[in-house]
């Protein structure tokens, strides 16, 4: 995953910021910009508390010249959602989809364009529609592992 310059982290900062205006969470719960977003082990798992969002830069890449001086921008961002199932037994399904429901609502809500801006006039481009739960993730780890992406384009 590319190290994202100021403008990438400055982007993502808010990005965080307006999850947790929408979602307000209470600790466990949490949001984050990070690096390293997915979960890599069982040990990493098992430490999971509450439910987790992290937002991680996908980079950035030029998609058109708007004139001699000016590009066109695009910024990506993976967002990324993250509960442990501490039941009994597997995952409900209930449980599963009221996790699916909020990371649709969340994503919803982060391509509304009649809601608050992200960063003055920038609001996303696209906001892709996101994964249901990963079954194996679910199945194997309990384990509700659910991602989408998010783009802002501007001029530069």
């Amino acid at each position: 995953m590319p190290i994202p310059a100021a403008r990438d982290r400055t982007i993502a900062d808010a990005l965080v910021a307006k999850i947790t205006a929408i979602w307000s969470p209470t600790a466990p719960d949490a949001v984050e910009r990070t690096y390293l977003p997915d979960v890599y082990s069982a040990d990493d798992i098992q430490v999971l508390s509450g439910r987790q969002i992290r937002v991680a830069s996908l980079g950035k890449k030029q998609i058109d010249r708007v004139d001699r001086n000016t590009t066109r921008d695009e910024y990506e961002f993976l967002v990324l959602v993250l509960e442990r199932y501490t039941g009994a037994g597997d995952p409900t399904r209930d449980w599963t989809d009221e996790r699916n429901d909020f990371v649709a609502d969340l994503a919803d809500q982060l391509g509304d364009e009649d809601q608050q801006s992200l960063l003055g006039s920038d609001y996303p481009d696209r906001v892709d529609t996101p994964s249901p739960a990963d079954d194996v993730m679910l199945r194997e780890h309990k384990l509700f592992w659910s991602a989408f992406t998010i783009a802002i384009r501007e001029c530069t």
